[in-house]
């Protein structure tokens, strides 16, 4: 082979060695990416990303490790989004918390909620969850209760037992027939059957000799997460719904749990992605 042949293998090595190097970040630099803040676009650091992150979500977390946790949770998709893009063709994020994450405003933030959420993104600073070196989506999650469930868009996200059901967040609610009928499709209410996966996670339900899928029901009826009970009669319903949010990925709730038994947040990051690595983009 000849020396330019070696070279161009030489090359091709080092590419698939080295860990993914996000737009703007060549020199040691940080990462940028567009995000549509309200109505106005904006080329933004994925730094500030972060912090405007963490102002808006780390108020639910209780330790300092689990912000750092969400942190990283929050760069990595952050760095997803502007590497593949989801659901925006011109940008690469916006500001809404139906579509990606939810931004607070650090000129509006407390000076506790500032200085709390400025740390953590200090301290884990160029550090995302990977997959094979690529940006890897990093879900996160209020609370998952009895633990975390199936992820169908991002298979490497599997679910996650948590060693103690939640207790904090229950919520009781209910519903009427029409209500009802429309979340699970049928109109004899008794007959339906709801079906559970892993960690006590809705899957689907029969009704009427149909499948409901659990994403229908709980957007239909507004649940506050996939884990509930129902007690079904022909007239209404009561539902008592544990836990809060989709419930995939790095559960806050338990995440504290975890940072108060010694767990810091790499360590916490790895039990709720242990298909995922840790690893730094840029330096601080």
């Amino acid at each position: 082979m000849s020396r330019f042949g070696w070279f161009f293998v030489l090359i091709a090595v080092l590419l698939t060695a080295t860990p993914f190097v996000a737009k703007k970040a060549v020199g040691g630099g940080n990462a940028t990416l567009s995000v549509m803040l309200g109505n106005e676009l904006c080329e933004m650091d994925i730094e500030e990303y972060v912090l405007r992150v963490l102002i808006s979500e780390g108020q639910k977390c209780q330790s300092a490790e689990t912000k750092k946790a969400l942190a990283v949770a929050a760069r990595s998709c952050g760095m997803y989004f502007a590497l593949y893009g989801m659901k925006h063709g011109d940008f690469d994020v916006c500001s809404s918390a139906e579509c990606c994450l939810p931004l607070g405003d650090p000129k509006a933030a407390s000076a506790k909620q500032l200085s709390e959420a400025s740390a953590a993104v200090r301290e884990t600073k160029g550090i995302i969850l990977t997959l094979n070196k690529l940006p890897a989506m990093a879900l996160f999650t209020l609370c998952a209760s009895e633990g975390t469930r199936y992820c169908e868009e991002f298979e490497y996200i599997t679910p996650i037992k948590n060693e103690e059901k939640c207790e904090k967040h229950i919520t009781v609610l209910e519903y009427g027939t029409l209500e009802l009928s429309h979340a699970l499709q049928c109109e004899k209410l008794s007959d339906c059957l709801f079906v559970y996966g892993e960690n006590a996670k809705c899957a689907f339900a029969i009704a009427e000799h149909k499948q409901v899928q659990a994403d229908f029901i709980v957007s239909a009826l507004s649940l506050p997460s996939y884990e509930f009970e129902a007690e079904l009669s022909n007239e209404s319903a009561v539902f008592t719904v544990y836990g809060a949010g989709h419930g995939c990925g790095l559960d806050l709730c338990a995440a504290d749990k975890l940072a108060s038994n010694g767990y810091g947040y790499e360590k916490i990051l790895l039990f709720y992605f242990p298909n995922l690595e840790i690893n730094k983009i840029y330096n601080a």
